[in-house]
């Protein structure tokens, strides 16, 4: 068992309780004991080393780890510089070939205009828009408890069914109803366009007191072979010019 032990002028004594002359400074161990405790020293320096190299090893790992992942987002990401390279060339070569065909596709709507003018007698190209006004009619049209007198327009347009809906959709659309630009329409007495709630435009100041177009709709007539557009608007048209009229 432990002893407390003291130093004196005689050298190491043991310590008695209840002596309060002396403190006690360090304990005198048994041989068994000493031994027990330099036991459990060594596990301790032993269990040290093992977490240091615990440590060490799953530095490594990490380092390790890190380094593949490193090596995978490298790889990765050449590869997706490469992809958009890639992408990037094809994009080039679909705006080439999108260049190419649009100038083909103007010139086969040129080529599509002016004959269709010539089969309808009318003017070149250069004098007429290639667009006749067939018929314009009012009617009565009805918006929830609300009735307003209205007129709807039928136009045929130069397009023949050569062409897709979509294609000849697109074509009257940018030549009837351009942005910012001269309209066609203009001509013969429509000077809006603004597809809405005919409610909502009856009350606003500008389209209210104009003659707007609220509806647009597309009728292929395969006896005569073109395309044509009908338009309803909020009043009747102006005089059509003669060069309009089929």
């Amino acid at each position: 068992m432990a002893r407390e032990m003291y130093q004196s002028m005689l050298g190491w004594s043991e310590y008695k309780k209840g002596d309060e002359k002396h403190t006690p400074t360090h304990f005198l161990l048994e041989k068994k004991e000493y031994e027990e405790v330099g036991m459990i020293q060594d596990q301790i320096q032993d269990l040290k080393r093992q977490l240091l190299r615990k440590d060490k090893e799953c530095d490594l790992a990490v380092h390790r780890k890190e380094n593949e992942m490193n090596t995978i987002i490298n790889q990765k990401e050449i590869a997706f510089r490469t992809k958009i390279e890639e992408l990037e060339e094809k994009v080039q070569d679909m705006e080439k070939e999108r260049d190419i065909l649009s100038g083909m596709n103007q010139n086969l709507l040129r080529i599509n205009k002016e004959r269709s003018n010539s089969s309808r007698n009318l003017p070149k190209k250069k004098e007429h828009t290639g667009y006749v006004v067939l018929q314009s009619r009012e009617k009565m049209f009805y918006v929830r408890h609300n009735k307003y007198r209205i007129w709807e327009t039928m136009l045929q347009s130069p397009y023949t069914m050569d062409i897709t809906d979509e294609q000849a959709r697109y074509q009257i659309k940018k030549d009837l109803t351009p942005e910012g630009e001269y309209w066609i329409l203009g001509s013969i007495g429509i000077d809006g366009y603004w597809v809405t709630d005919l409610d909502t435009i009856m009350r606003d100041e500008e389209h209210g007191q104009g003659n707007t177009i609220f509806q647009m709709q597309q009728n292929a007539n395969y006896r005569s072979g073109y395309w044509e557009v009908i338009y309803l608007h909020t009043k009747a048209l102006g005089i059509i010019p003669k060069n309009m009229r089929y």
